[in-house]
């Protein structure tokens, strides 16, 4: 079953797993986004300044598929232990910006 309190959520491949993507909430979008925009160069995909809260708090609103069920990555522990590596860390958080910052379907004519 899919949390409700996800926004437009988009499953994806990572790493061989499964995950489901939120867009963020518009008061963590602002929180988190602004981060991201000013500490990896409006844009860039270098996140070495961003720090780590803020990238768990935008992993908090992915999913991981475990069996039937998905598990929000709603904590640093269960992150560590659904994503093994940090390549896949990174594209997860991208995909995850990427769908968040994604206006063209909420847009109106």
């Amino acid at each position: 079953m899919i949390d409700s309190t996800l926004i437009e959520p988009k499953e994806t491949t990572i790493g061989g797993k499964k995950f489901l993507l939120s867009k963020l909430p518009a008061t963590v979008g602002r929180e988190v986004l602004l981060v991201y925009a000013s500490e990896a160069g409006g844009g860039g995909t270098s996140f070495e300044n961003v720090p780590l809260e803020k990238s768990l708090r935008l992993l908090s609103y992915a999913s991981i598929k475990l069996g039937d069920s998905w598990q929000r990555l709603e904590t640093k522990e269960l992150i560590d232990a659904h994503i093994l590596n940090v390549l896949d860390y990174v594209s997860l958080e991208q995909q995850m910006l990427d769908h968040s910052m994604d206006f063209s379907s909420t847009a109106k004519s």
